[in-house]
């Protein structure tokens, strides 16, 4: 009987957790809630901000630090590829997208790259720059 009774509540200890955690921003109109809890991400690395965000990151734009300035760095992460971004942008309007401040110095040179592959956000951009800190960030736009 103690047996039954510890695999069932270990069971729906497993159902709770799993229905508990799971991602902040599921969709696009649940932008605003990514945005009350930004304060949950902020003094921690990128990578726990990218987990939460399940649309697709298409464009990232990005102000590097200097490492001569006490400047921070911005990366823009917006859901729109470049296309569609600068569409809207000559209509007046501004697409949703997660501003963040980090500490830490990074290179965003990407001269080297095909003009439209500059601003598109890889796999490879989200592991490089998953280390660093948040120190800030906001969500504007509309989607």
């Amino acid at each position: 009987m103690k047996f039954i009774f510890s695999i069932c509540s270990f069971i729906l200890f497993m159902l709770l957790a799993s229905s508990c955690s799971g991602q902040i921003m599921k969709t696009l109109d649940e932008a605003q809630t990514l945005k009350d809890s930004s304060q949950k991400f902020i003094g921690k690395p990128l990578k726990y901000l990218l987990k939460e965000i399940k649309p697709e990151i298409k464009m990232a734009i990005a102000d590097p630090s200097s490492s001569n300035q006490t400047r921070l760095g911005v990366i823009m992460l917006m859901f729109v590829d470049p296309k569609d971004y600068y569409q809207l942008r000559n209509k007046g309007k501004s697409p949703l997208r997660i501003v963040i401040r980090v500490k830490e110095y990074f290179d965003w040179n990407r001269q080297y790259l095909p003009i439209e592959e500059r601003q598109k956000w890889s796999k490879e951009d989200a592991e490089r720059l998953g280390d660093f800190t948040i120190l800030a960030m906001r969500v504007s736009g509309e989607k």
